[in-house]
């Protein structure tokens, strides 16, 4: 039952009927879903809480994470808004936890991946229908984007609700949810899921093409890297890495349109960002600050860079490591390799694809506060304590050592100095 329901809750933050379904238009069927989940799942947070928060790092730096950004307006003492803000946090923290908690079983995962993966395709429906009809479901028509300001020429981009009615949004859902398809197609047994996701891989393709989102090449360059990740090891690994978030730090600002170094509205925007760091080192300039403080009233455009100026280090390296840790037991699990089922390695592979390429894709989106993000946190947490399935392999994934953690704050800071660096490059280039 605890399932189901926070099925129907994650179903809800998605496709949001409450705002195009005319019977139910303007209900509160998200907040009656996540009372009703909690209550449910109550007795599981007890006897499981303390189990995953001494096992998985994660766990711990998603709450440092909420402190964090909560403290980050503790410098002019503003009671409201840390109380605001750790309510607003608080809420995603609680349903990434449960989704660990949760998706640990075979049936766990399989109802919530589903659940994202149906909502997927519901949503590619309702983009190609506002392609070809100029509606989507609710009558919501898609968004006109000037591509050129002098002509007034544009193109029209899929939009579906909530969170999605960004077409970058929808866009990275459909790139994501691919290597999901894929894994399900290769590792489902039940012969109609198969062919569901088979079926679902060029739905979503074309979905992707009518969101005419630029930006969701990051998305699937980051999956490509990732691919190739998994095929080399040791330092030629981290080459490879740190070259492609270097070429996307030079390229994608400019949406891969006018030349390399033309249109930089994102790249100044960093160095704003890193600005509003360098002078607020500690605690940032306040979680929802950065527009007011941008000249342009505008937000980051990138996650980490937005994360870093708005909660200093006291909220950045919590995300960060909450990141790190996950992607690590991602790799870790799949490194014991013939000790695990087929199914599961295809479904890390598939998770650990798709981790890989919103990670990348949200260096160019400010996205901390949005559902997807903790959806897959969640979803490759889970899927690695339910890989495995012997005290031993949970104990070579799981097992953190001092060295685990000095990695992890090296990469930390590491990537402040990589942003730093990269940013005053293609500035100073422009």
């Amino acid at each position: 039952m605890s399932t189901f329901l926070l099925a129907l809750y994650t179903m809800l933050l998605l496709i949001r009927p409450m705002d195009w379904w005319e019977p139910i238009l303007g209900w509160q069927l998200v907040t009656v879903a996540a009372i009703a989940t909690l209550l449910v799942t109550f007795p599981q947070i007890i006897e499981n809480s303390g189990t995953l928060w001494r096992s998985l790092p994660e766990v711990k730096m998603g709450a440092a994470w909420v402190i964090g950004a909560a403290a980050s307006y503790l410098p002019i003492f503003w009671l409201t808004g840390m109380s605001e803000i750790f309510q607003e946090i608080g809420k995603i923290y609680i349903y990434f936890f449960l989704v660990i908690l949760l998706a640990r079983s075979e049936r766990g995962y399989q109802t919530i991946l589903w659940t994202l993966l149906g909502c997927t395709i519901w949503m590619a429906i309702h983009a190609i229908l506002q392609q070809h009809t100029g509606f989507g479901f609710g009558n919501k028509p898609p968004s006109w984007r000037v591509r050129d300001s002098e002509t007034g020429t544009g193109v029209w981009q899929a939009r579906a609700f909530g969170t999605f009615d960004d077409p970058n949004d929808l866009c990275l859902l459909f790139i994501i949810s691919i290597p999901l398809f894929y894994a399900e197609f290769r590792s489902a047994s039940p012969p109609l899921l198969k062919g569901l996701a088979l079926l679902a891989i060029p739905i979503v393709g074309y979905g992707v093409f009518c969101t005419n989102s630029r930006g969701g090449y990051v998305g699937i360059f980051a999956m490509v890297i990732a691919y190739l990740m998994s095929r080399t090891k040791g330092m030629k690994r981290w080459l490879l890495l740190s070259l492609s978030v270097f070429t996307l730090t030079i390229i994608a600002p400019s949406r891969f349109s006018g030349g390399m170094f033309k249109d930089q509205d994102r790249s100044i925007l960093w160095g704003d960002g890193i600005q509003m760091f360098k002078s607020h080192p500690l605690f940032g300039v306040g979680f929802k600050e950065f527009p007011e403080i941008q000249s342009d009233h505008k937000v980051a455009h990138n996650t980490y860079v937005h994360v870093l100026a708005t909660t200093g280090v006291v909220g950045y390296l919590p995300f960060f490591a909450m990141i790190y840790f996950t992607v690590l037991h991602l790799r870790r699990t799949l490194k014991l390799d013939t000790a695990l089922l087929k199914t599961d390695q295809i479904r890390l592979a598939g998770l650990f694809s798709a981790c890989v390429g919103y990670f990348a894709s949200i260096y160019f989106l400010s996205r901390q506060t949005t559902h997807l993000l903790y959806i897959l946190l969640g979803l490759a947490g889970a899927k690695a304590i339910g890989a495995c399935r012997t005290p031993e392999m949970f104990t070579a994934v799981f097992t953190q050592t001092g060295k685990d953690w000095r990695n992890a704050l090296l990469w930390a800071f590491g990537s402040i100095g990589f942003m730093w660096v990269t940013i005053r490059i293609v500035n100073a280039a422009g």
